[in-house]
């Protein structure tokens, strides 16, 4: 299933089974086979949904130059991908401290194929208010379904530790959220008095 990944239509495959079916999709994946299937999966999910939160900033934000474009869409997906070993790092150390057993590959392949939903949350991230804190859930929802079904750990405490992480998240989340808002009203406030002299 998740060890086939050699061109876009099956990567694509691959999404739609993680966004579609979690709990068979992480049921049924190996915990062992090589970094490289995962690998491309994951550069190919996050670079989209880089490519996409890039887009949609540049369209609200509504300034900025071809060449700055250019560098964000190439340096970022070279970013994320460091990041996605950094990531699985964390969360492998949270997996150990619950009790898995598994090692860091299982912990990378993991993090790799939750990344399936990327584009789809980077999309959903645009919808004011509820967007993020949603696109939160369902990632979080995903490592829980991953913890139960790869990682073998008590869906109750893995309900219990994650749920109170993404809860800390989305509540962060709103709240800078809401300063930002803030500001900005604050800020056109500020230019309309100051245009108006």
């Amino acid at each position: 299933m998740a060890e086939s990944i050699k061109s876009s239509g099956s990567v694509f495959a691959v999404a739609v089974q993680v966004i579609t079916d979690p709990r068979r999709f992480f049921a049924n994946m190996p915990r062992t086979g090589g970094f490289r299937d995962p690998m491309i999966f994951f550069f190919a999910m996050a670079s989209v949904g880089w490519l996409i939160n890039l887009i949609g900033t540049t369209l609200i934000i509504g300034k900025t130059s071809l060449l700055s474009f250019v560098v964000m869409a190439l340096a970022g997906p070279v970013v994320l991908f460091i990041a996605g070993f950094l990531g699985a790092l964390i969360l492998h150390i949270i997996w150990q401290l619950l009790g898995s057993d598994a090692s860091y590959e299982t912990s990378y392949r993991t993090l790799a194929y939750a990344t399936g939903i990327s584009p789809l949350t980077s999309l959903i991230s645009f919808i004011p208010v509820v967007g993020v804190p949603f696109s939160i859930a369902w990632a979080v929802f995903l490592v829980i379904v991953a913890t139960v079904e790869v990682h073998r750990i008590k869906s109750t405490l893995a309900w219990a530790v994650w749920g109170v992480i993404g809860l800390f998240l989305i509540v962060s989340t709103v709240v800078v959220q809401f300063n930002i808002g803030r500001e900005m009203t604050e800020l056109r406030a500020f230019n309309t008095i100051s245009m108006s002299r």
